[in-house]
């Protein structure tokens, strides 16, 4: 068996799209390097997916869970790990949340 580091501890995973909050985004990754064991030369065919559930509102809190990371090897799911906020993105003013809410109609 191969053991294969998907993601390495506090690295960002992806960063998400954040409405009415101070900041417009988010990264998200794992407070652990995240490292999964295959069998020999199944490393290729390791295939993840980010999942998350929108719209992401703000106030988001450090270490808040916000996306699953779907794995799978060789087309066969392996497992879901929650993805989690890597930063704190606090509510924005009342200006900012007003003109994000006239934004969201129209996304």
């Amino acid at each position: 068996y191969d053991g294969v580091q998907l993601y390495a501890k506090g690295a960002p995973v992806s960063s998400l799209k954040v409405w009415k909050g101070k900041e417009s985004t988010v990264n998200v990754g794992f407070n652990d390097d995240l490292v999964i064991v295959v069998p020999k030369g199944f490393g290729p065919k390791v295939q993840t997916e980010l999942v998350s559930q929108q719209p992401l509102l703000a106030p988001v809190t450090l270490g808040q869970p916000l996306a699953t990371l779907k794995v799978s090897v060789d087309g066969k799911p392996y497992g879901e790990y929650p993805v989690l906020a890597l930063e704190a993105v606090p509510a924005a003013g009342i200006v900012g949340r007003m003109i994000d809410t006239v934004r969201m109609w129209f996304n």
